[in-house]
């Protein structure tokens, strides 16, 4: 009865610091004449900025510091400043890269669904947290099959087992929360393919979990558990790169 009671002290709590969450400062360093929202932000030397849109979190993650001028100035001055701010330099940055953060050709797309359920949302946002399981756990069932033969230790094997099934739960639960986050987004068209491939990899991860675990359930003595987990643990690799590329750009890599 503790746990139980304790399990809901603490999802209660995440859900109000979900939503008692309010921008520090009130204009996106970026495009300071828009104001910022309270879901999307980064940190940047232990301090929470947030912005307007994702198009300006990702810029601001590419080069924070040609925007720092213009956060400092936003806060001093209630936000007022930074927009004033916002007419000269931070736009002439902006027209160097494109244009893309003009007062008229500035995209909003990226924002989430206005008008959204507000539990249908937050369940959405713990995809970030529930992903990092199988992130995890399933590379690491991986290289324990790996390092068995080569160690000559038994134990690997179970403990590689442990791992994929803890994984694979985990990946499933990643994989629904992801479709209601994708659900409650919108992406301009060259992220809006990229959140195509990175919610399908999430969903193959989850399927090729499954019945991966289910062949080990099933066959415990397999000699095929190395290019299984092998398989299932590249898979999340690359669906992985997909979903960074959605936040910083699709670029960020390669």
């Amino acid at each position: 009865m503790l746990k139980h009671i304790l399990a809901l002290a603490f999802f209660a709590t995440l859900a109000i610091a979900a939503y008692s969450q309010s921008p520090t400062n009130e204009y996106c360093p970026v495009t300071p004449t828009d104001l910022a929202e309270a879901d999307i932000y980064s940190q940047y030397k232990g301090e929470t900025v947030y912005f307007c849109c994702k198009s300006c979190l990702r810029d601001f993650n590419k080069d924070p510091e040609a925007y720092l001028a213009t956060l400092t100035s936003s806060k001093e001055s209630g936000g007022h400043g930074g927009h004033e701010h916002g007419s000269t330099e931070t736009q002439a940055h902006g027209s160097d890269e494109g244009g893309e953060h003009g007062d008229s050709e500035h995209d909003h797309s990226d924002h989430g669904e206005s008008g959204s359920n507000p539990i249908v949302s937050f369940l959405g946002k713990l995809h970030v947290l529930a992903v990092h399981f199988p992130v995890a756990l399933i590379p690491f069932a991986a290289l324990l099959a790996i390092l068995n033969p080569l160690l000559r230790k038994p134990p690997f094997n179970q403990l590689a087992d442990l791992s994929m099934f803890a994984g694979t739960l985990a990946a499933v639960v990643a994989a629904v929360m992801g479709w209601v986050a994708a659900s409650q987004s919108s992406y301009p068209d060259n992220l809006s393919v990229i959140l195509e491939y990175h919610r399908w990899l999430g969903t193959s991860v989850a399927t090729l979990a499954v019945l991966v675990s289910a062949v080990i359930l099933y066959w415990p003595k397999t000699r095929y558990r190395i290019p299984l987990y092998a398989a299932v643990a590249l898979l999340v690799f690359t669906a992985g790169h997909f979903g960074g590329s959605l936040i910083y750009g699709p670029d960020y890599l390669f």
